[in-house]
């Protein structure tokens, strides 16, 4: 039986989302961070705002709407960070 390899950022995300990123740990931050650098270096196309807002409603997770909104502001934030740095 064939595997189906997963993408690096896919990886990223599960770890993320799975690690209850409510709480604001300092801990989950950087797993968000680490997301947020996977999309920016493996990507093989722009992901926006609402990728981000999509595939985490897709996932399992308790996150608030506001929560949400808060990551996909700062997943934009970072990624135009991102492209000034390296």
């Amino acid at each position: 039986m064939e595997s189906k390899k997963r993408s690096v950022i896919n990886i990223y995300f599960d770890i993320w989302i799975n690690s209850y990123p409510g709480s604001y740990h300092w801990k989950d931050t950087h797993r968000f961070y680490a997301l947020v650098w996977a999309v920016c270096r493996y990507g093989r196309k722009p992901r926006d705002q609402k990728w981000l807002r999509d595939k985490i409603n897709k996932s399992n997770h308790d996150l608030t709407e506001e929560d949400i909104e808060y990551y996909c502001n700062l997943f934009y934030t970072l990624q135009d960070f991102y492209k000034y740095v390296k």
